[in-house]
């Protein structure tokens, strides 16, 4: 199967204004929808999930010629610009949304590559992307920041509004609040599940309360898991007159505009690898390792390889929540009705919803094929793939998958900073630092890895300290990060509990709470029809 073809690559000379059809829209008469539609709506109308209609072919050989030149805000300028309207968003506002979007970033690289183990006889070069060195320390702030500046711009220029309702299993929720702070026109509901039913870090929920009292931020506490969040936001989404009215859009990365921004990613990573290795010039082949929960991550990964990036193979790596695993490796996948509370707990998920663009890309864009695989996973959380589908993925696509378990994560935590000077990664990084560093995971050859960080460790300071032997958070912190805000809050955080000030236990004003045996979605409904920014 010829990769370009089957996921309609568009040549560089062929290029045209950018359209976008649903994963599962049927027929001839199948909607198209623009830029505007398709950043602004999140779902389809069908319920399916926006793609492009075509993907622009990356000018891998010109990147590499004007390699020195690129910094990750020239690169995010240049491959949202293949994706962009010119009649929408001039090169100008795009250029003033990405520099916005950065400001609050605590290093003018915005994202760093971390050596953590040499070429050698025991293996291929290991490095570490630094994603998280923005507002919330998430990787999700990369693409959020930038997205919410290019709805404010859209909704200006259009007159409106719009409330982004967003459920978060961590690091989502606090990364798309940090994204509407101060814009006119955009405000958000983030729905979050209850410690008491997650894995949720006290660093991740102090996160998302901290701006709950301000005017174009709802947050709402939910007795459930970050799956069953889902059920009352997509019925919601579902239905199209109420969407319409209540004017609710998606920043999860159910928006196509999310997955999009995070091919900027890997583009970035390779240009970097190409400088550490001047021995191997030429088209330098590279393997990443993406922590995969909801596969939004993953997905941009596959879309960078389609446009031409030369990726050896993507592993999507996940926890003891292994669905995707399971589907890769047997071809058949079973939703689990609970989600293992794990270590990881942004990535405990049952239903990884971007695997529908993943299905979509690997049928060679057979939105009936989708519609059907679809169809039975809601209805019976079930979806069975044949050995040629299987070989697709894995040959075709590239794409590889690990589980990874707690105890690995621990190990791994433990490995990587007693082998590279200390230097400490969060739990979601170590589950894909556990394959990367392990010899038995990759039949890549000496081909350089990069480990996609999803967080900065203090986000989960009960693990990290656990890994370390129960040494507290104020001994193992970098002492470079300790000045970045959202790490001293961190820490402010650690010292209040030490005086027994368990302040996430009390009502938290402005936040409405969901229970067990309560009609979410009504409730939902309600809310979002009364929400006034």
């Amino acid at each position: 199967v010829n990769l370009k073809r089957a996921l309609a690559v568009l040549p560089r000379a062929r290029r045209s204004a950018m359209k976008f059809v649903s994963t599962r829209g049927a027929g001839e008469a199948a909607k198209v929808y623009t830029l505007e539609e398709a950043v602004l709506k999140g779902w389809a109308d069908d319920g399916g999930m926006l793609m492009p209609a075509e993907l622009p072919e990356l000018d891998v050989r010109g990147l590499a010629e004007a390699e020195p030149s690129h910094t990750y805000k020239s690169l995010c300028r240049h491959i949202l610009g293949l994706f962009t309207d010119k009649s929408v968003i001039s090169e100008s506002d795009l250029g003033d949304i990405i520099e916005d979007a950065f400001r609050p970033f605590d290093i003018e690289e915005v994202v760093r590559l971390q050596a953590i183990r040499d070429e050698n006889e025991n293996g291929a070069a290991c490095y570490v992307a630094e994603l998280w060195h923005g507002p919330t320390l998430a990787f999700k702030d990369l693409s959020m920041q930038v997205l919410c500046g290019f709805m404010e711009t859209l909704l200006a220029k259009q007159q409106r509004r719009l409330n982004l309702v967003v459920a978060t299993s961590g690091d989502t929720g606090a990364s798309a609040i940090a994204g509407v702070l101060g814009k006119r026109h955009l405000s958000v509901t983030v729905l979050y599940p209850s410690p008491k039913f997650s894995s949720i870090s006290v660093e991740q929920e102090e996160q998302t309360l901290r701006h709950a009292g301000e005017p174009n931020v709802t947050v709402v506490n939910c007795e459930g898991t970050s799956d069953d969040l889902d059920v009352p936001i997509e019925a919601c989404f579902g239905d199209l007159a109420f969407k319409e009215a209540a004017s609710i859009g998606s920043v999860n990365s159910v928006n196509v505009f999310r997955v999009i921004m995070q091919v900027v990613h890997y583009v970035y990573c390779w240009l970097q690898l190409r400088r550490a290795h001047p021995e191997r010039r030429g088209l330098l082949e590279v393997s990443f390792y993406v922590p995969s929960g909801g596969c939004g991550h993953i997905s941009a990964g596959i879309l960078a390889r389609a446009m031409g990036l030369p990726i050896r193979t993507l592993f999507a790596c996940v926890n003891a929540n292994d669905v995707l695993h399971s589907l890769l490796q047997t071809g058949h996948l079973d939703s689990n009705p609970n989600a293992v509370p794990t270590l990881a707990p942004s990535m405990d998920i049952v239903v990884p919803y971007n695997l529908e663009r993943i299905l979509f890309l690997m049928s060679g864009r057979d939105q009936a094929k989708v519609r059907a695989w679809m169809t039975r996973w809601k209805k019976e959380g079930k979806v069975q793939l044949g050995g040629e589908e299987r070989a697709i993925l894995a040959e075709t696509m590239g794409l590889r998958s690990v589980s990874t378990s707690d105890e690995q994560i621990l190990s791994t935590i433990a490995q990587v900073h007693r082998e590279c000077g200390g230097y400490v990664i969060d739990p979601h990084t170590a589950v894909a630092a556990a394959a990367c560093l392990s010899s038995s995971s990759s039949p890549d050859d000496g081909v350089p890895r990069v480990i996609m960080g999803c967080a900065h460790p203090g986000k989960f300071t009960g693990a990290v300290s656990k890994a370390l032997g129960n040494r507290p958070a104020s001994d193992w912190m970098p002492l470079g990060d300790r000045a970045h805000p959202a790490v001293a809050a961190i820490l402010a955080l650690q010292e209040r509990a030490k005086g027994g000030d368990d302040l996430l236990s009390r009502e938290t004003p402005g936040v409405h709470h969901f229970v067990k045996g309560q009609d979410w979605e009504r409730t939902l409904r309600g809310i979002l029809t009364s929400s006034d920014m």
